[in-house]
């Protein structure tokens, strides 16, 4: 990243964007039925997923590898299959909520070229 002071200003930019007008704009371009559309069945914005990350900058290699072993180890002692779950907006049954999850949820540890890596799916 070149200019982290601009990347935060486009990030707080987006917090103050009117998004329906935005994308009404982008639909009207985009769509040969908007016209139609916006007088029978306009359009309705919703979200259905979105992402907040919480990104940790490191400015070196070295300062990474000071904490890398520490973040491997707490993955695999301390994380568990609920906390999979629930990081995937999955509910366990005695959790009480419907519908529930009837799946496996597996976490491993591997050495790769790369280096190591922690993986909960």
């Amino acid at each position: 990243m070149a200019d982290w002071p601009r990347a935060q200003h486009l990030f707080d930019e987006q917090l103050q964007t009117d998004w329906p007008t935005l994308l009404a704009d982008l639909t009207r371009r985009c769509n040969p039925l908007s016209g139609y559309l916006d007088q029978h069945a306009p359009y309705y914005w919703t979200t259905v997923q979105s992402e907040w990350a919480t990104d940790i900058l490191f400015h070196s290699a070295a300062d990474l590898s000071r904490w890398y072993e520490r973040w491997l180890q707490h993955s695999v002692l301390v994380l568990n299959c609920r906390d999979s779950l629930r990081f995937l907006g999955q509910r366990l049954p005695e959790e009480g909520f419907y519908p529930q999850f009837t799946g496996e949820v597996k976490g491993d540890l591997r050495e790769r070229r790369e280096g190591r890596r922690a993986k909960l799916w």
